[in-house]
């Protein structure tokens, strides 16, 4: 029957891109130990200016063992010890640490596993939009936001967190509510919910233009003014307080539950969650809370463009 193949589809598509998930994180850290590896046995040749371990075997054993700084350096090599500074061989000659040779030799930032999951989730996020069938569309979405903790994980697993990366996820968190909103107003009639997409795009340009990924701290600190008191609940310890926790629920649950509220099956568990008036209030109560941290960052970076161009023409005026 059409229903049952719709629900095989929708499975096949979750587990196939939870097994994809697990290959690129098994896949990631078998890299990870293979470069750490080659990093050490690499520093302690260039350290010692052998191209082979071979020659490096043999050019160890040829130490003096008397000076301590000789002893302390050789165990240090041999233990694959490496700090940020210079260190010095036993020729005198100044040489990177294995630090830094290991950072030359990581993968291209494009090619974090974090990133790759990123990329996967804008190929979902394409299929969400572009499928007309909701069960399909769905399950696309879902596996998207369900991906949104991976890349967190693997990139801390991996030690693979990047500026690349962090603006990626967020790119593509707005890209994915701004594919809810848009069939949450097909759904509706209601042309207006495009509008909020605008709104969170904006905030996202002010805040990776001034401070990066760092903007929530840098806006409390250099406020001139202390935040109004609702602004400082919400934003508490990085959004993970209950009024925090409730404004990011509606900032990315509100245009999935609108969009499953008009589109999804009739009496079916998601149609009478996303229906569901408390669940509905919760949300919407969130995403007004969202909607006042954003009206705020953006006044406060407004001002701030103000004050600076206020402060470049009384310069000019002096001199």
């Amino acid at each position: 029957p059409p229903h049952l193949l719709q629900v095989l589809v929708t499975q096949f598509l979750v587990s196939g891109v939870t097994r994809a998930c697990m290959v690129y994180t098994a896949f990631g850290f078998t890299i990870k130990g293979t470069r750490h590896f080659l990093s050490r046995r690499l520093c302690q040749s260039r350290v010692l200016g052998c191209p082979s371990i071979k020659q490096l075997t043999v050019r160890l054993t040829k130490i003096p063992a008397t000076p301590l700084r000789n002893a302390r350096f050789s165990t240090a090599l041999l233990r694959g010890r490496g700090s940020a500074r210079m260190l010095k061989s036993t020729d005198g000659d100044v040489v990177k640490t294995s630090e830094e040779t290991r950072a030359s030799l990581h993968w291209p930032v494009v090619l974090y596993v974090p990133n790759l999951i990123g990329y996967l989730r804008i190929t979902l996020v394409a299929a969400a939009a572009l499928t007309k069938q909701f069960e399909t569309s769905i399950a696309c979405y879902v596996a998207c936001a369900s991906l949104d903790f991976f890349d967190g994980i693997a990139a801390r697993a991996l030690k693979q967190t990047s500026r690349f990366g962090a603006v990626l996820d967020v790119a593509v968190d707005n890209v994915q509510r701004a594919v809810a909103w848009h069939h949450a107003a097909c759904a509706w009639s209601a042309p207006a919910f495009v509008a909020v997409p605008c709104v969170e795009w904006m905030v996202f340009a002010i805040t990776h233009a001034t401070s990066d990924s760092e903007w929530k701290e840098d806006l409390a600190t250099t406020a001139k003014t202390t935040p109004p008191l609702f602004v400082r609940v919400v934003m508490a310890n990085g959004f993970k307080t209950v009024p925090g926790l409730v404004a990011i629920s509606g900032l990315h649950c509100l245009p999935a539950a609108l969009w499953c509220a008009k589109s999804a099956p009739a009496q079916t568990t998601l149609s009478a969650l996303s229906n569901h008036r408390l669940v509905l209030g919760i949300l919407i109560l969130g995403r007004l809370l969202a909607f006042v941290v954003e009206a705020y960052v953006a006044t406060t970076y407004l001002s701030k463009l103000a004050d600076a161009d206020r402060r470049k023409k009384t310069t000019s005026r002096t001199s």
